[in-house]
């Protein structure tokens, strides 16, 4: 199956909002309330996390500082664990491709996108980015029931959205 990922930037009217080689092979649009990016997910095996952290790196390569809101829990844990390690490490020895666990990079499940994570928040600097959980798949009633912020409902439906849009910009080869 063929996968992909996007971001939603609530609120953005600019498509300048990403750095130039990141611009070359992201999709992006402006909708309602903001700009939606999407990208196809390539790699040795797809799954919904590797789709889930392929959003993360894309949405490393925009020009501000960034909250993240991510319905895959496993995403998010590992990710505000290296967040952590990197700002602990800053001074200290934080370098790009410098692995801050025992495990090779190429070892654990999707470590070349773990890899460029890692490298995105050693350049971009780890005060920049954080990460936190959302409620994938929100009902309106759980809007009303006061259980998820409206934002986080459209945050992770329009995401998912350009995710599905990007699932389909694969090209033949």
């Amino acid at each position: 199956a063929l996968a992909g990922c996007g971001i939603w930037c609530p609120g953005e009217e600019s498509s300048d909002i990403m750095d130039e080689p990141t611009s070359r092979f992201v999709h992006k649009q402006r909708w309602e309330g903001g700009m939606a990016m999407w990208a196809p997910v390539v790699g040795p095996g797809h799954s919904s996390s590797r789709a889930e952290l392929a959003g993360v790196v894309l949405a490393l390569g925009l020009h501000k500082p960034l909250c993240i809101g991510i319905d895959n829990k496993a995403v998010v844990d590992k990710a505000s664990l290296l967040i952590t390690k990197a700002t602990s490490l800053q001074g200290a020895g934080l370098g790009r491709n410098k692995c801050p666990h025992k495990k090779h990079w190429k070892l654990p499940n999707d470590g070349d996108l773990w890899l460029v994570f890692w490298n995105g928040i050693a350049a971009r600097g780890p005060t920049t980015i954080k990460v936190r959980k959302v409620k994938g798949h929100a009902t309106d009633k759980m809007v009303e029931d006061g259980l998820v912020r409206i934002e986080d409902q459209t945050g992770n439906d329009q995401a998912d959205v350009a995710a599905g849009i990007g699932a389909t910009a694969h090209q033949d080869g």
